[in-house]
């Protein structure tokens, strides 16, 4: 065109018969076909070429004139283009289809082939293609598919709720997940909906949309409102609500952004409404908020901006708040990327809240502590006060997003090098798991110099072989699609060793889906899974200990009212985990007011420096409302710049039973105390008895008792002690014979089941409720009812101690009464025992008479002080001339030595022990004895001797000295014939040698002769005769195996037998095919 722009165009050609003139009008267009920049050619009904332009190149582009059209296209394409051809031909009508070519060093480039039929002179039929180069049109494309599914990605990942509205009326076409929270529909929901239908809004909904409406009429009105909609889940919600016209060349679209302030709306409202409620949003929020006044004078610092400037609320409260800032240390090294946050850091700095109003700038400083650096995003609102507006700047820390963002924008650039400098290694794979490209720590862990040396080998060769199979299964799922989570294997590198790596396999796909290798990512975790195994050693360790010593543990952080307990912390108190809010004041709400003070004076002490630990024993509020004793133990481990507490840790044991058991034993002294000297004191059963009740009831607090004596030969209870009850309503004897016995009274049950009754409510007890008739008539509310046990398990009698009240009993009341009824028992058994002590003296002395075995008793001297009869007839001698000598006399002198070690065993109070003695009879005959002894004990309980039950062995040792000598004979006898049974074996052994030798040639010959029939004669032989060729080789095959046989068993003697099992059914298969042919 004149103006210098150009259209495609497409000559459709005819064949007509012309005269000379009308051919020469026909030759500019023939020209122009010819010389035309889009490859032109016509094809016949046989899809043979018949013309070409000079578009197609090469040096005689007429050459292919008459060449099958199929033949110029690529093989993958033949068939499909072929059948669309054929299609124009038959149907008459003209296809559009792309095919693509590969060029040598170009790689793929694509053609669109425009097909048109027409009608040659001979009426057959042909077709006119117009080849289009659309390479760059297929690579745009791909290109903005790819920008389009990164924007759709961006979009829905934003923080803000996105709808894109287009045509007319404006319909939704596009909403993110947070348009999809935000306005409580589903995306489909939303896309088939009017904009007004979408963002029911209670109040203002004409405004909105007739701002949109004027929007996109090109009017300029406010785009920027704040509405409350009724969501589709009947939520109401507060948004800000932006729109966007978006210009294109074909349509008009509309974006609409939709931000969640709902919580800012009910902050802002709460904030108004009560200073309580605003005292608590700045105070726990996460962002940063400052208080300002006009002239730039800091009124409020809250915690969170403490936290990211550094600065404490007292440090900053007064001062002017750009000296604040300019105390942060400004980040001077955020590179070319972060250059705009430093320049409106430094507005921030230099111009104040005011100049600042409605704006959001970036700043970026140092951190004081850790010295990395900080980014923040910073937003200043006017907010009005009793005293005039004031300014309220919020500081948002914005690190990890600026950061993020950072190393998105430089992500491309440092691909390459975070391969090549990768600290893991990185691996290419083809889909048949070949190495394309290793990195160098890749080849570094597989143990080679060069990366290079890996190309073209298999990446299986590298794995250890017990890991081969299921690396083979892994690369298979990934394949097929799947992205399994990291594994950890080992690998063998090239010099043999092995070590442990952590895989992260993923497949890489090109733009269409296909699949183009596998990407591995491979860490050597050798060292992590030694320090793994070493940290897991420590931790079982420590928690073992813990869980040994039965301790909770807690930590608290001051700085930030951070109070952490442990698992078992929580459960001494009967809490769980969850129960208990990790702060100082929890802490201080659980410890009993009266010893709050004491606790609190004890950490000051520790804090102050004037005890190394922390250390108290106090009472705490258990779940169900009691008190448990616990013993407190910190120390201060990091401390604050003014010297105060900024972290410590401690421990916490449960103490409460050790608390109880003091006090219980307590009582038990107090009443042991007054039993000890009634029973030293009293002599009268009787008076002894209701002494010991009125300890009993007076020492444990109860109001009466009764203590009831049991005879053993009438087996019955006799009269009642009692202290402080009517005895008209009760028996004088209780019979403790029968199950009717038991029912017909509680004491009596008590006795003869020897199963106390604790009942603090006689109505609740199952067992007491039963008698409630009789404890009403004694007003007995409630009542304790033991056994008196003696030491021999011998029923003694029952004590009951009575309350005309209910009363709350411990639930460990049990070892409490079992440990005072036990003294109770003891005193009553001091007169027993001393009528028993008399009964015993006289049966020792007839058990000394009366004994068949030997028996003495000496000093630690080893004098003797007692010998029985048959000890004296065993030696020869009368007792009299026995005691009073010394037992060493009596004794072989070879074994004195034996008989001074006993006795120093016995003298440092071991236990019983047993010996051989030779002792010496009067007629100097040796008689062999076996003493069993035991030490004895004076009234102090300290060792003054031993007492021994001596026994005569003398034959039984003769007869064993006999069998021992008849064992000597047979073991030379079993030794002789092994000797023959060994030499025998080595003649058989070589038997079996020299018989393989000889027969195993001739077997070779029959074997190897037989193939040769089979291989040379293979056609000339029947099916018969092979099969008889094959029997030979199999007979002889067998014969080898029962020479190899001979052989193992002329081996048997040179190795231990060992039992294995024997496959018997292949044994018979073989026999069975043997006999069937």
């Amino acid at each position: 065109h004149p103006d210098g722009s150009s259209d495609d165009f497409t000559f459709l050609l005819v064949e007509i018969n012309l005269d000379a003139k009308a051919a020469l009008q026909m030759i500019p267009f023939k020209m122009a076909i010819d010389y035309a920049p889009a490859k032109i050619l016509t094809l016949n009904s046989q899809l043979k070429v018949t013309y070409v332009n000079n578009a197609f190149g090469g040096s005689d582009p007429k050459s292919i004139i008459g060449c099958d059209f199929e033949k110029l296209i690529e093989k993958g394409s033949r068939k499909r283009v072929r059948e669309e051809l054929e299609r124009a031909l038959k149907q008459r009508t003209s296809v559009s289809l792309e095919i693509p070519e590969e060029v040598p060093g170009l790689g793929t480039t694509w053609h669109r082939l425009h097909v048109v039929p027409y009608d040659p002179i001979d009426g057959s039929g042909g077709l006119i293609i117009t080849a289009e180069d659309v390479t760059e049109t297929r690579n745009a494309e791909s290109e903005l598919r790819q920008s389009e599914s990164r924007m759709r990605q961006i979009l829905n990942q934003a923080q803000l709720g996105i709808v894109i509205l287009q045509g007319e009326p404006l319909k939704p076409v596009f909403a993110n997940p947070e348009a999809e929270r935000i306005l409580g529909y589903s995306a489909d929901e939303i896309l088939n909906m009017d904009y007004a239908e979408f963002t029911s809004i209670p109040q203002g909904e004409s405004r909105s949309y007739q701002s949109i409406t004027r929007l996109v009429q090109g009017e300029q009105v406010e785009d920027n409102l704040e509405l409350r909609i009724l969501g589709g889940d009947g939520v109401e919600r507060w948004v800000e609500r932006r729109v966007r016209i978006l210009e294109n060349e074909d349509t008009q679209s509309v974006l609409l952004t939709f931000f969640d302030i709902t919580k800012t709306k009910a902050a802002q409202q709460q904030l108004l409404a009560s200073e309580s409620k605003f005292r608590g949003i700045f105070e726990y929020a996460h962002d940063g908020i400052s208080v300002i006044s006009p002239e730039g004078i800091v009124v409020e610092w809250n915690p969170a901006l403490e936290r990211i400037l550094e600065i404490r609320a007292e440090d900053a409260i007064g001062k002017d708040f750009r000296d604040m800032l300019r105390r942060v240390k400004r980040n001077e090294d955020v590179g070319e990327t972060m250059s705009h946050v430093t320049s409106a850091y430094d507005n921030l700095v230099e111009s104040g809240p005011d100049l600042l109003m409605g704006r959001t700038v970036d700043g970026s400083f140092v951190h004081p502590v850790d010295g990395c650096p900080r980014y923040f995003e910073q937003t200043t609102v006017k907010v009005p006060s009793p005293s005039g507006p004031m300014f309220c700047t919020f500081f948002r820390d914005t690190t990890v997003r600026t950061i993020q963002e950072t190393a998105l924008r430089t992500s491309e650039k440092r691909y390459r090098a975070l391969f090549e400098e990768n600290n893991d290694g990185v691996f290419l794979l083809s889909l048949e798991g070949v190495f394309l490209e290793v990195n160098g720590r890749g080849a570094e862990i597989l143990g080679y110099d060069d990366p290079r040396e890996l190309a073209g080998k298999s990446a299986i060769e590298t794995i250890s072989p017990e890991d081969r199979a299921g690396i083979l299964r892994v690369f298979g799922q990934v394949i097929e699609g799947m992205r399994p989570a990291p594994f950890e294997k080992t690998i063998v590198r090239s010099d043999g060793s092995r070590v442990f790596v952590e895989f992260n396999v993923a497949l890489v796909r090109d733009d269409d889906g296909t699949p183009l290798h596998v990407q591995s990512i491979m860490r050597d975790i050798t060292e992590r899974k030694r320090d793994m195994e070493e940290l897991r050693e420590s931790r079982e360790k420590f928690e073992l200990a813990l869980w040994g010593a039965d301790l909770g543990v807690w930590e608290w952080n001051a700085e930030y009212d951070i109070y952490s307990v442990s698992e078992r912390w929580a459960e001494i108190l009967g809490y769980d985990l969850s129960d208990i809010e990790p702060n100082y004041s929890t802490w201080a709400r659980l410890i009993h007011p009266d010893d709050l003070p004491e606790v609190e004076a004890r950490w000051n002490d520790h804090v102050d420096g004037k005890t190394p630990l922390y250390s108290s024993e106090h009472r705490m509020l258990t779940k169900n409302g009691g008190w448990k004793w616990v013993l407190e133990r910190g120390r201060v481990f990091e401390w604050n710049d003014a010297g105060g507490t900024r972290r410590a840790t401690g421990t916490m044991l449960d103490i409460q039973e050790r608390r109880q058991a003091m006090a219980q034993l307590e009582t038990e002294r107090k009443v042991y105390r007054t039993m000890a000297e009634v029973a030293v004191h009293t002599s009268d059963t009787e008076t002894l008895a209701l002494k010991l009740l009125l300890n009993l009831v007076s020492s444990l607090g109860f109001d009466s008792g009764t203590l009831r004596f049991y005879d053993e030969v009438k087996k019955e209870l006799g009269t009642s002690t009692d202290v402080g009850l009517d005895t008209s309503h009760l028996t004088d004897v209780v019979p403790c014979r029968t199950e009717e016995d038991m029912e017909n009274s509680m004491v009596a049950r008590v006795l003869m089941t020897r199963e106390p009754v604790i009942a603090p409510d006689i109505y609740e007890h199952p067992i007491a409720k039963q008698h409630v008739d009789a404890f009403e008539k004694l007003g007995v509310k409630s009542l304790v009812s033991w056994p008196i046990i003696g030491d021999q398990e011998d029923p003694l009698g029952v004590v009951s101690l009575a309350s005309q009240s209910q009363t709350d009993l411990p639930s460990d009341a049990g070892d409490f009464y079992q440990t005072i009824f036990g003294i109770l028992s003891t005193v009553i058994q001091r007169k027993k025992i001393e009528e028993a002590l008399l009964i015993s003296r006289r049966r020792y002395r007839e058990l000394l008479t009366d004994i068949s075995e030997g028996m003495i008793v000496t000093n630690l001297d080893n004098d003797v002080l007692l010998a029985n009869e048959a000890f004296a007839k065993m030696l020869g001698y009368t007792s009299e001339e026995i005691v009073g000598k010394n037992l060493s006399e009596f004794v072989n002198p070879e074994d004195i030595s034996i008989l001074d070690s006993d006795t120093n065993k016995c003298a440092r109070g071991t236990t019983a022990s047993t010996y051989l003695l030779r002792l010496k009879r009067k007629d100097d005959a040796d008689v062999i004895a076996r003493l069993s002894v035991v030490p004895s004990r004076n009234d102090a309980g300290n060792v003054d001797g031993t007492v021994a039950i001596v026994t005569d062995i003398t034959e039984r040792v003769r007869k064993e000295e006999e069998v021992r000598r008849l064992n000597e004979d047979l073991s030379r006898l079993v030794e002789e014939r092994t000797s023959e049974l060994a030499a025998a074996n080595k003649e058989l052994e070589a038997f079996a040698y020299s018989v393989s030798h000889d027969l195993r040639a001739p077997l070779r010959t029959i074997d190897g002769f037989s193939n040769a029939l089979l291989e040379d004669y293979d056609d000339t032989l029947d099916a018969t005769g092979k099969d008889y060729l094959h029997r030979v080789r199999r007979a002889a095959n067998r014969m080898g195996s029962l020479i190899e046989d001979m052989l193992a068993l002329s081996r048997v003697t040179r190795a231990d037998m060992e039992r294995t099992d024997v496959g018997l059914s292949q044994l018979v298969d073989e026999i069975i095919t043997g006999l069937r042919e």
